[in-house]
C-alpha cells in the first residue's frame, strides 16, 4: 500500500512568477509566437533534467515523480522556446507537458489532460495559486501500486496542501471533517490525532509517510503535504481498524528553488510563523527543504495558552541510473491544554444533558497541561536493479517524551456539587522503530502484472509513571471554582511504574494483473507475526506488580479487488478485504483476548468528466468487526462486536479554469453487537448516520483582470445527531458550521508575491460539540473566528 516516492518535482508544488514568457506546448495547441531561451542540459534522469529547464527559463513545471521513475533523457543544448525544449526532453517518453491554467507546465502521461490548455498567443504573467496544487491523484494510501485515484479499486481521498492553505487548518482536525463518513473523536482532551471513519474509531495510531505511528501529540499542519484518507481495510497492511487510515504524506525536497514565509493571527489567540525553504545543488544531484513553524498563542478557552514548534530537514540525492535517496530529520514540541471540556448533568428517566455554559468555561484546573516533544529520523532508498524492477527500503525512528496533568470530574453530588481528582503521566517515554525492504516491479506472465513484494518489522515500546491524587469536592458546573484546585501529584493517594511493549513482523505482497484491455484484478496478502507484553509496578498505595505477556501469534489477511474500466473515464469496482488488531488496553488484567477481526465489502463506480479535471465517486460499504474489548470498573471483558453498512458520494476537482470543488454526502448505518440487550443494535458513541461537506474555491485568472489573484472560498460541513455514550443515556445533538475564506496576491517583480489572507470560521457562531469521551468527557467546538494571514513566496 505504501513505498518511497522520489522527491523530485513533488506533485504539487507552490507557484513563483515567471521571469519570462511562455506559450502553449507545440502539439498540444499549435504553436504561437514565444520567446526564447538558451538551454544547456546534460544527459541525466528526466526529473532533473525537467528540474534544470524550469530553473533555466524561470518557469514552474510540475510532474509527479511516478510519471519520471526510471527515465533518463539525452539532455538539451541550444536556444528554444519553453515548449520546443520541454518536447524535445519528452520525445520518446510518452510523457507531454501541459499549460497548467497559469502559465507554468504540468507533465502528465500522454492521452491524460491534468489540466485546460488556455486559449491564448499572448504574454503569461504568473500570479496566483496554480491549478496543480489542487490535484493530488495519486496518492500512497490505497494501494502499494502507485496508480490514479480514478483507477485505485477502493474509496480513497486525497486533499493537498493548497486545500489546508485556503481553509487556514490550524490543527487537522479541521479537514478531517472535510471528508465523507469522517468525524472527529475525543481527543484524549484535544491533545492527540483522534477520527472515526465509516462508523469505526482508529485505535491510537496515525500513519506518516506510510508507517504506522502510535503517538501522544498533535500532527503540526505546517509539515503536511498531503492528507490521504483511506475508507476500510486493506490485507496487506496487516493491523489496522476496519474503518480505514490517515496517513500524513510529509514534504519532500524539490529540486526547483521555492520559497515561502508566512505569518498567520487570529481573534482566537493564533499567533504563529511559518518558513518553508527548498531548492537544488550540486547540478541538480541534490535537493534539500528546510522547514519550520513556531507559535506562541491560545485558544477560545479559558487559561489555554499554547506553544508549540516544529522544525524538519531533508535532504535527496539522485543518481544517473535513477536511483535515489532521503534522509530526514524532525524535532516537535508541543504544549497544550489538557482539556476535558463540559460535563453532563441528570434529568429525569435516567437520562442526562450538557448543560448550557459559557463555551470559554473550563471544568479542569488552569494547571492541566500536556507537553510533548519528539524526534523523528528516516531514511528512503530506492535503487533499480533491473529494466522494469527497483529494490526500496524505509528505516525509521521516533522516540517520544510527554508529561501531563489533568483533571478529571469523578461524579456530581445531589447537591450539584463537583467531585474532581487530578491524574497525570510523567516522563511518558515511547518509541518506534521501523524497517521495510520491498521490490517494485512489472513484467508477463501469460499476463501483464505488476507487483510489489516485501517485509515490514514494527516495534514499540512505553513507559510512564502514573498518579492519581485525592478526591476534591467543592464547586458545580455553573460555577466550578477551578482555580482552587490542588496539584497533589508529589503526594499521590496511588503512583504505579507502568511499561508496555509491542512487536509485530510479516511478509506482504501485492499484484495488480490485467485479465483484459478493461479489466484488472488486484491481489494483496500478509502473514503477520505479533506479540507484547506489560507490566504495572505500584509505587505508592496497594497493590504490588502485575505482569503479563501476549505470545507471539500469526494472522493472515487478505483481500482481493476487480476494476472494470468500459471506458477511459470510467472505472466500476468492487473489494474484498479482512483484517485485525491484536487487543491494545493498558489495564491491570492478565487476561489475554483474542484479536479484534475485521472484514469490509465494499462496490463503486468513478467517473472522470471536464477531460479529466472533476472526478466523481460513489461507493456501498459493508463492514464486520468482532472481538471488541470493553472496561467495566477496570476489568477488561468481551463484549462482541460492531457492524456498518452505508453508501457515499463524493465530487473533487477543477471542472474550469479557477473553480476548484470538494464536495460529498455520506451514511452510515452502523450497530452495535453486544451480549447486553440494553445497547445491542444500538449506534456507537459519536458515530452520526448522515455527515456531509462542501468546499468550493474561485480564483480570478483572467490576465486582462485588475482583480487577477483574488480568491474566495466557501465550505461547510454537517454531521447529523450522535449520542455520547453506548447507552443513549444523552445526545451531543448535531451541527451544521460553515466558513468563508478570501485571498489577494500581489506581484512583487520577478518571482516574487504576497498573498493576503483573511476569514472567518464558524460563520454564525453555531453552538456545538465536537464528540463525547464519555460522561464528563464533552468536547466543545469552537465559536465564531476572524483570522487573517501574510505570506511571501519568492
Amino acid at each position: 500500500m505504501f513505498s518511497f516516492r522520489k522527491a523530485t518535482l513533488r506533485g504539487a508544488v507552490a507557484m513563483v512568477a515567471l521571469a519570462g514568457t511562455v506559450s502553449p506546448v507545440s502539439g498540444a495547441e499549435g504553436v504561437v509566437a514565444a520567446p526564447m531561451t538558451e538551454f544547456d542540459i546534460p544527459a541525466s534522469s528526466l526529473g532533473a533534467a525537467i528540474a534544470r529547464l524550469g530553473r533555466q527559463a524561470g518557469v514552474m513545471v510540475t510532474v509527479d515523480p511516478a510519471l519520471v521513475r526510471n527515465l533518463r533523457t539525452e539532455g538539451l543544448r541550444g536556444r528554444y522556446s519553453v515548449a520546443d525544449a520541454l518536447d524535445r526532453l519528452l520525445a520518446g517518453s510518452d510523457r507531454q507537458a501541459r499549460i497548467d491554467g497559469t502559465g507554468g507546465f504540468i507533465i502528465a502521461a500522454r492521452g491524460d489532460v491534468a489540466s485546460a490548455t488556455p486559449e491564448t498567443d499572448t504574454e503569461i504573467v504568473v500570479i496566483g495559486t496554480p491549478e496543480s496544487r489542487y490535484v493530488s491523484r495519486t496518492p500512497q494510501a490505497g494501494s502499494r501500486i502507485e496508480k490514479d485515484i480514478l483507477d485505485t479499486p477502493r474509496s480513497v481521498d486525497a486533499i493537498p496542501e493548497q486545500v489546508l492553505r485556503d481553509q487556514h487548518i490550524r490543527e487537522l482536525s479541521e479537514i478531517y471533517r472535510y471528508s465523507v463518513n469522517v468525524v472527529n473523536n475525543d481527543g484524549y482532551g484535544g491533545t492527540r490525532e483522534d477520527y472515526i471513519i465509516r462508523g469505526f474509531r482508529r485505535r491510537d495510531d496515525v500513519y506518516r509517510d506510510g508507517v504506522r505511528l502510535k503517538t501522544n501529540s498533535i500532527v503540526d499542519p505546517s509539515t503536511v503535504a498531503s492528507v490521504e484518507i483511506l475508507k476500510g481495510p486493506t490485507s496487506d497492511i496487516g493491523q489496522m481498524t476496519p474503518g480505514g487510515l490517515v496517513n500524513i504524506i510529509t514534504k519532500k525536497p524539490q529540486l526547483q528553488d521555492y520559497r515561502r514565509i508566512e505569518l498567520n493571527t487570529g481573534n482566537q489567540g493564533e499567533r504563529q510563523a511559518y518558513a518553508d525553504i527548498t531548492g537544488g545543488f550540486a547540478g541538480d544531484r541534490f535537493a534539500y527543504r528546510l522547514t519550520g513553524s513556531y507559535e506562541n498563542g491560545h485558544t477560545f478557552r479559558n487559561d489555554s495558552k499554547t506553544k508549540r514548534s516544529f522544525a524538519n530537514g531533508s535532504l535527496s540525492w539522485f543518481g544517473d541510473s535513477g536511483a535515489t535517496a532521503n534522509l530526514t530529520y524532525e524535532h516537535g514540541d508541543d504544549d497544550r491544554p489538557m482539556d476535558r471540556g463540559f460535563i453532563t448533568l441528570p434529568v429525569s428517566g435516567g437520562l442526562r444533558e450538557v448543560p448550557s455554559l459559557p463555551r470559554a468555561q473550563r471544568l479542569d484546573a488552569p494547571f492541566a497541561r500536556r507537553d510533548s516533544r519528539y524526534d523523528l529520523a528516516s531514511a528512503d532508498l530506492a535503487i533499480p536493479v533491473a529494466p522494469d524492477w527497483q529494490m526500496e527500503a524505509k528505516l525509521l525512528s521516533n522516540t517520544e517524551n510527554t508529561d501531563e496533568v489533568h483533571t478529571e470530574v469523578r461524579s456530581v453530588a445531589s447537591n450539584g456539587t463537583l467531585v474532581r481528582r487530578v491524574e497525570g503521566n510523567d516522563d511518558r517515554d515511547l518509541e518506534t522503530r521501523f524497517g521495510r525492504l520491498q521490490m517494485r516491479g512489472q513484467g508477463a506472465l501469460g499476463l501483464p502484472y505488476k507487483l510489489v513484494a516485501g517485509v515490514e518489522y514494527r516495534r514499540q515500546t512505553e513507559s510512564w509513571i502514573n498518579y492519581v491524587g485525592a478526591n476534591q469536592s467543592f464547586g458545580t458546573a455553573f460555577n466550578p471554582q477551578s482555580e482552587k484546585l490542588v496539584n497533589d501529584g508529589a503526594s499521590p493517594v496511588q503512583r504505579t511504574q507502568r511499561s508496555v511493549k509491542q512487536e509485530d513482523w510479516g511478509p506482504y505482497v501485492q499484484a495488480d494483473i490485467q485479465l483484459a484491455e478493461p479489466l484488472t484484478l488486484t491481489l494483496g496478502a500478509r502473514r503477520e507475526a505479533y506479540k507484547g507484553n506489560f507490566a504495572n509496578q505500584v509505587i505508592v498505595g496497594s497493590g504490588g506488580r502485575t505482569a503479563f505477556s501476549y505470545p507471539t501469534s500469526y494472522k493472515f489477511t487478505k483481500s482481493g479487488a476487480l476494476a472494470y474500466k468500459p471506458e477511459e473515464s470510467w472505472t466500476l469496482y468492487a473489494n474484498y478485504s479482512d483484517t485485525f488488531q491484536p487487543q491494545n488496553f493498558y489495564e491491570n488484567s492478565s487476561q489475554v483476548f483474542p484479536a479484534q477481526e475485521g472484514r469490509m465489502y465494499e462496490a463503486g463506480a468513478k467517473k472522470a468528466l471536464f477531460d479529466n479535471r472533476l472526478l466523481l465517486t460513489a461507493a456501498y460499504f459493508d463492514i464486520k468487526q468482532s472481538n471488541l474489548v470493553e472496561v467495566s470498573n477496570g476489568v477488561p471483558f468481551l463484549s462482541g462486536g460492531q457492524t456498518s453498512r452505508g453508501v457515499e458520494m463524493a465530487v473533487i476537482g477543477s471542472p474550469m479554469r479557477g473553480l476548484n470543488v470538494r464536495a460529498g454526502v455520506g451514511h452510515a448505518d452502523a450497530e452495535v453487537v453486544s451480549r447486553d440487550a440494553a445497547t445491542d443494535g444500538k449506534l456507537p458513541t459519536n458515530v452520526p448516520r448522515w455527515n456531509a461537506n462542501a468546499y468550493v474555491s474561485y480564483e480570478i485568472k483572467d490576465e486582462d483582470s485588475p482583480l487577477r489573484g483574488l480568491g474566495l472560498g466557501l465550505g461547510a460541513v454537517y454531521v447529523s445527531r450522535r449520542y455520547g455514550d453506548i447507552q443513549h443515556s444523552f445526545s451531543i445533538g448535531d451541527y451544521l458550521v460553515a466558513d468563508a475564506t478570501a485571498w489577494y496576491y500581489l506581484p512583487l517583480g520577478t518571482g516574487r508575491q504576497v498573498r493576503l489572507t483573511g476569514g472567518v470560521k464558524n460563520l454564525w457562531d453555531e453552538r456545538y460539540y465536537t464528540a463525547s469521551g464519555g460522561t464528563y468527557r464533552i468536547a466543545v467546538g469552537a465559536p465564531r473566528t476572524v483570522f487573517a494571514g501574510l505570506a511571501a513566496e519568492f
